[in-house]
């Protein structure tokens, strides 16, 4: 009998100082204001309180879970919102603003081709890039120090040549070319040279550079084919073979 007694006793204090060697893992953000709870162990860690609820040292020598709301007051900078997830946040952060706070600015790419007309708009960012527009938008910095969605018209003015239809597509254009110009632009002429014959490209003047050019009722035209080579035509597109007449001349 003095045995059994012997062994409750052991037993009985190997086990409180088990549960007194335990220290309970309280949250750094728990306030000053928690009052005291007689030296009770509510809680030995969050995992034992609600999902709004941190595990606290009370005022006294024991632990409590108490209400903990991670948006009050707002971690978020630079005018974020906060977002309550149980005890954990999340920021939403305004355009020109990110990280986890909303601390760290971000620079707008803003788009080359904006006009200086753009008004001003409180420095707020409406958009950090084109993609933050619409279609026929693009996103240029105010006349302050934000940034917002202007309209924008690819084809006024048209950046076609030499008579080319524009067709705007969003932010970008297709020209239609007249006949005998080719490009992006239209701004080439269109190549006439069969295809053992590359296009060479020849200097502007090559037609004022002919003794030729002394016989005003003549046309000059630049021929790329193969080589550079000055052709004259008469009024009804007859070539005349001023180049071999005046060769013959000055032999």
């Amino acid at each position: 009998m003095y045995s059994m007694l012997y062994t409750l006793l052991v037993c009985s204090t190997i086990s409180m100082k088990s549960i007194s060697a335990v220290t309970p893992v309280t949250d750094l953000r728990c306030s000053e204001t928690v009052p005291a709870n007689g030296c009770e162990y509510i809680c030995l860690s969050n995992g034992d309180c609600a999902s709004n609820e941190l595990c606290c040292p009370d005022q006294d020598c024991g632990t409590v879970c108490w209400p903990f709301d991670p948006c009050d007051p707002s971690p978020c900078q630079n005018g974020g919102t906060c977002v309550a997830d149980g005890r954990d946040f999340t920021c939403l952060c305004k355009n020109g603003f990110e990280g986890e706070v909303c601390e760290s600015p971000v620079t707008p790419v803003t788009d080359p081709r904006c006009t200086a007309t753009v008004p001003a708009n409180g420095c707020e960012y409406i958009c950090l890039s084109n993609g933050d527009c619409e279609s026929n938008e693009l996103c240029c910095p105010d006349q302050d120090c934000g940034t917002v969605c202007w309209p924008f018209d690819p084809c006024d003015p048209s950046p076609c040549q030499n008579g080319g239809t524009c067709i705007a597509d969003g932010r970008d254009y297709t020209c239609v070319c007249k006949k005998g110009f080719k490009g992006d632009d239209c701004k080439h002429p269109s190549s006439k040279c069969p295809f053992h014959m590359p296009e060479v490209t020849c200097k502007p003047d090559l037609c004022s550079d002919s003794p030729c050019r002394l016989l005003p009722q003549l046309i000059c035209r630049i021929s790329r084919c193969g080589r550079c080579k000055t052709r004259f035509y008469n009024r009804f597109g007859v070539e005349f073979p001023c180049n071999l007449l005046v060769g013959l001349f000055l032999k």
